[in-house]
């Protein structure tokens, strides 16, 4: 597979679904079908993560995670794609984070 398939837009997808939906819940509220929009992505969502996470249950053999996969999965995708949503917005510059002196000597 071309990079571009492999890497570069498997992790572009989060990023591009988390604005879409961010975007679509904004003009909810001014929008008519921006509200029918985003149930209806949020739903298909649902569904293929539904259908994977059956899919991984049966090949495991363990379908005692099956409730549990969905969240991981939908965390995973929201946590990555807010997070690259975020450092594209703040163009990578994080605020310095800065300790208390005492809290580092506790540490140690």
């Amino acid at each position: 597979m071309p990079p571009i398939a492999s890497g570069r837009l498997r992790r572009a997808i989060p990023v591009g679904f988390v604005a879409v939906l961010v975007i679509l819940a904004a003009a909810s509220i001014c929008i008519k079908w921006a509200p029918w929009m985003l149930a209806s992505i949020l739903l298909l969502y649902g569904l293929v993560l539904l259908a994977v996470s059956v899919r991984i249950s049966k090949k495991a053999g363990n379908w005692g995670m099956l409730p549990i996969l969905p969240a991981v999965f939908s965390t995973v995708h929201f946590s990555w794609g807010t997070g690259m949503l975020v450092n594209l917005i703040m163009f990578s510059r994080w605020p310095k984070w800065r300790y208390r002196t005492e809290d580092h000597e506790d540490r140690k």
